[in-house]
């Protein structure tokens, strides 16, 4: 065992299976081994059954335990130096990054392109979005954007006001939402009323993006990577791009179920007394705003049901 922190942080969670010597398995993605990364925080993982890629992530891994887990020995490793493309058969396209990186900006590059080319959507869960780099920027400013529909989720949203108030940017708008994930104990029923203490674990600890999820070439990013261009330089992680149609879907739901979840709450936290919930009648139009061009859930209506 060595011990190590790049610049900063080891910050890859990887486990690499090998059989006689030979790579045949891997796990990734952004779940830390332990009992909150497991049981608290919403996280995802990844199981690649294949040599190729078990085999990349094994070079990654000798290149950072041969360099003693050191930033220079690593960034100057071809691992650090470019993208990897598989595509095999039985594989969807992916390309693989390894971090950290002399320079940040080829690693991110492919991500902020697609969301600066996106048609339709971006759906995305993020543990923060107060790192540096454009596509932070790009993900904290996106529910301003009319073209683009857009959810997303995260513990810190990067605004000046560090009250701990949960914010909600609400659909009444054409563009998109954005939902800070704090905990919120008002108003809510038991036995959920008691959550896992503030400040001692993130509530969302996910790292993936997805783009244009019911579009012609739907994207996934996904891995270790908090996309912050620090990050990149500075710790060891590893980023996927999959284009799949079958996982996008899967983090697309993901992602929903995580906006739709906080949204809910976010409401109920600013509500003043607990009323029955109950289905709206159609006199009540709650139809309404589902056709209305200004309004979001337009744009979600159209969207959805292609």
């Amino acid at each position: 065992m060595k011990r190590g922190h790049f610049s900063r942080y080891q910050h890859n969670k990887v486990i690499i299976k090998r059989k006689n010597g030979t790579p045949v398995k891997i796990l990734t993605g952004s779940t830390n081994f332990s009992v909150t990364g497991l049981y608290v925080n919403a996280n995802n993982i990844l199981i690649f059954d294949d040599a190729g890629v078990a085999s990349l992530y094994a070079k990654a891994f000798d290149a950072a335990f041969s360099g003693d887990v050191k930033t220079a020995a690593f960034t100057s490793s071809s691992l650090a130096q470019k993208e990897w493309p598989i595509e095999e058969d039985g594989l969807p396209r992916m390309f693989f990054e390894f971090s950290p990186h002399k320079k940040p900006t080829f690693s991110l590059a492919r991500l902020l392109t697609e969301l600066k080319n996106a048609d339709t959507s971006v759906l995305f869960a993020m543990m923060g979005l107060t790192g540096s780099g454009d596509v932070l920027k790009t993900l904290r400013t996106i529910h301003t954007d009319p073209e683009v529909f857009s959810y997303g989720v995260t513990d810190d949203e990067g605004r000046e006001d560090k009250s701990g108030a949960v914010v909600l940017y609400k659909p009444d708008k054409p563009a998109g939402v954005l939902i800070k994930a704090s905990a919120l104990s008002k108003l809510v029923p038991p036995p959920f009323a008691q959550e896992y203490q503030e400040g001692l674990a993130h509530k969302v600890h996910h790292k993936f993006v997805v783009i244009d999820f019911n579009d012609s070439d739907p994207v996934l990013f996904t891995g270790s990577s908090n996309l912050a261009e620090e990050g990149e330089q500075q710790n060891g992680d590893n980023l996927i791009a999959i284009y799949d149609r079958a996982v996008v879907t899967t983090y697309a739901i993901e992602a929903i179920r995580l906006v739709d979840h906080y949204a809910f709450r976010a409401a109920i936290s600013q509500a003043t007394t607990v009323t029955p919930l109950t289905l709206k009648t159609d006199t009540d139009k709650w139809w309404g705003a589902y056709y209305n061009p200004k309004s979001m859930k337009n744009r979600e209506r159209l969207l959805f049901v292609r």
